[in-house]
Parts: structure tokens; sequence; C-alpha cells
């Protein structure tokens, strides 16, 4: 029951499941026996956005970034508790940053825009591109 190893594993099989509330119980506990530890902090992220707590998810994946600040998949994450929160500037500069040197993330940083319930649609590629580049407001 100690073993914060265990404690993630547990977390991420509920997750799995759909148990997000067990999930997130866990994994909360092993981030406060480990609170260092970025997979932990990662994963509590992901199972908060999918319970509901963005504002929790956000500060769990601001955590991981300021120990890996050019994890672009966190960074995304990021951005999609932004959105949910109302956050829209801070959630685009954060996709922003995702796409910045690396185009073959425009798909992922479109979708984290068009999914959430606060985000954005674009009916072409090219102007998803355009915005996320800042050439459009």
């Amino acid at each position: 029951p100690d073993s914060v190893d265990l404690k993630l594993d547990l977390g991420r099989l509920l997750h799995d499941t759909d148990d997000f509330a067990r999930a997130a119980h866990v994994l909360t506990a092993a981030r406060d026996a480990a609170p260092g530890r970025p997979d932990i902090l990662n994963q509590l992220g992901r199972v908060l956005i999918l319970h509901g707590d963005y504002a929790a998810a956000a500060d769990a994946f601001r955590r991981v970034l300021a120990q890996y600040p050019d994890d672009r998949s966190t960074r995304a994450y990021l951005a999609t508790s932004l959105f949910e929160q109302g956050e829209r500037d801070a959630a685009e500069a954060a996709l922003r940053s995702v796409i910045r040197g690396q185009p073959q993330l425009l798909g992922r940083a479109a979708f984290v825009m068009a999914a959430g319930s606060r985000g954005r649609f674009f009916f072409a590629q090219s102007d998803a591109a355009k915005f996320l580049g800042g050439e459009a407001g």
C-alpha cells in the first residue's frame, strides 16, 4: 500500500476503466508521497481533466513543465485544461508553443482547440496553421 509505483499503476488502471474519481484519489496519494515525480503529475493531470477538475489539472501540468519546459505533450494537456477554465488566451499561447518548431503537431493542437467545450474550430487546416502561427487573431 505504500508503494508509489503501485499507486501509479493502479491509477492508470482505474483511468483505463473510466473510474476517474478513484483514479484521482489514488494518484493524489501517489503525488503526496512523491511530489516531484513528473510521471505521477502527468497522469494525475490527465485524470483530473476527465474528472472535471481543470484548475488542479493545470497545476499538475505546470509542475511537470517546470521540470521539463519543452514537453509539448504536457503543454497540450495544459492548453486543454486552460480552455476548459475559460482561459482562452493562455490556452492559445500554450498551443502556439506546442507547434513552434514542430509543425507535425498541428493536428494535435487543432484537436485540442476543437474538442473542448470552449475551443475554436477551423474549416481549413491552413487557417488553423495561420492562427497558431500567430498570424491571425
